[in-house]
Parts: structure tokens; sequence; C-alpha cells
């Protein structure tokens, strides 16, 4: 936050006036505004939580020193009970037009004749299923 602003009349090098102020770090630092829904909250949990903050502020003494923090903790205690009932957003990848069905049966068939040829200790047996595999992974690629 920007407090003390002056603007000096004095001479400088430029032709602008020089302004001095003071930086002062607040205690929340998220600056950015939420906008929350009521319809993509889930309200029951929500309320209830509500609920037993507000049973907590109603035991705490009101005094004119104390407004501004008690104020900025409501406030707090309010952003993360939104945060904590809003859904969470699933990222969804969009499916690929081409892939279809057909080209699902024929990666699991491929994928099973590989794990099938890998398996297999004895080397006749290996050499003919990987041989299947390959023709079998052609077939898909075609």
């Amino acid at each position: 936050m920007i407090t003390k602003w002056i603007v000096n009349q004095e001479m400088s090098i430029s032709d602008h006036n020089l302004i001095t102020f003071s930086l002062i770090n607040n205690r929340t630092e998220k600056s950015r505004k939420n906008v929350w829904k009521i319809e993509e909250i889930f309200f029951m949990d929500f309320r209830k939580d509500l609920k037993t903050l507000i049973e907590n502020f109603r035991e705490i003494e009101l005094y004119r020193h104390n407004i501004d923090d008690l104020l900025e903790q409501f406030e707090e205690g309010l952003r993360w009970i939104c945060e904590k009932h809003k859904p969470k957003k699933q990222k969804k990848k969009p499916d690929a037009i081409w892939w279809n069905s057909r080209l699902e049966i024929k990666r699991s068939r491929v994928r099973a004749l590989r794990r099938r040829f890998q398996a297999q200790s004895d080397p006749d047996v290996r050499l003919r299923r990987q041989i299947i595999f390959k023709k079998n992974k052609q077939n898909i690629i075609l």
C-alpha cells in the first residue's frame, strides 16, 4: 500500500516533479479478488463451516483497537471456507478425433502379444511370438 505521498516542488534534473512515498506491506498479500458463486459451492458443508466461524467470532469482544484485525481474520476465515468448498477443477484432455474403439482394440491386442513374447524364456517360442507380434504391429500402423 502506498502512503504519505508528496509531490516535491524542488528543482530536479528532469522536467518532472519528484514524488516521494512510503510503501507498507499489508498482511494479506493476495491482491487478486475472487468471485464466489453460490451455485458452484458445496452449500451444506459451506453453511456448517460458516456457522462455526460466526460462532467463534461471537465469543470475541469487539473494541476499537482490534476491529481491523478481527475483520481481517474473518475475511481470511471466509476465504478459507470458500476455497475448501468450491468444486475442484478437473483437467480433462480433449479426445483425439482420430482415435476410436477399433484402434483401442488393436492396440490392446498388440500390447498383449508384446507382453506374451517378452515373457517367454524359451528362445524358439520367443522368436515365433516375436514374429507374430511384429506382424500385428505392422497391421496396426497401416
